[in-house]
């Protein structure tokens, strides 16, 4: 299976793509560096072609709060289409998007899908 993750140069990015190898399956390595950019949307369309799983474990290049923002919304924005575009991307993961749930769970104590994950002390 075809999986690509987004952000696959970096720290997080560089391991998974190592174990989903581990594993057998294609894993590319989308990143800047490899010509691929989710904010410009520059080699989106090659690295998504035949892929069944996009995994986005990219990072923002600035901490300023509207900075982040943008980045998360064009970047997003940009692989959705592109996903779209391409026949056969079937599942979306955004680790970014699981990490900020996860910690807004543990803030606030909230109940998820039967799950309750305590408040941090």
């Amino acid at each position: 299976m075809k999986i690509v993750v987004i952000g696959g140069g970096g720290l997080i990015g560089s391991k998974l793509v190592t174990k989903l190898r581990e594993q057998g399956h294609e894993a590319v390595a989308a990143s800047p560096k490899s010509g691929v950019n989710s904010l410009t949307g520059e080699g989106l369309a090659e690295a998504l072609n035949g892929a069944s799983v996009v995994v986005d474990v990219s990072n923002a290049p600035s901490w300023d709060d509207l900075a982040v923002m943008q980045f998360f919304e064009t970047s997003t924005r940009n692989l959705l289409t592109h996903e779209a575009a391409a026949a056969g991307v079937g599942h979306h993961v955004d680790e970014n998007l699981c990490r900020s749930l996860r910690r807004l769970l543990r803030a606030t104590g909230i109940r998820l899908l039967g799950l309750t994950m305590a408040a941090s002390s």
